[in-house]
């Protein structure tokens, strides 16, 4: 079964949706506000409120599909 890691954090009144790997390696969430912070990860999706961004991650997961890697490339 194929999957991806997100957690959700609180900014500024807004709670942003990010992922929680990049480049094979599990990131802190101090990792994942550091490297927001420099613009190098993006969010999946900014809410209003906790609820939403916990929704969004669950539909991220049920709708999630590995990408495909093809032989020879």
């Amino acid at each position: 079964m194929s999957h991806e890691l997100s957690a959700s954090v609180e900014m500024d009144g807004k709670h942003y949706l990010f992922p929680t790997v990049k480049d094979g390696k599990r990131l802190s969430m101090e990792e994942v506000v550091r490297l927001f912070r420099r613009g190098q990860l993006k969010p999946f999706g900014i809410f209003d409120s906790a609820e939403e961004a916990t929704a969004a991650s669950k539909k991220r997961s049920r709708e999630y599909r590995p990408p495909t890697i093809l032989q020879g490339e």
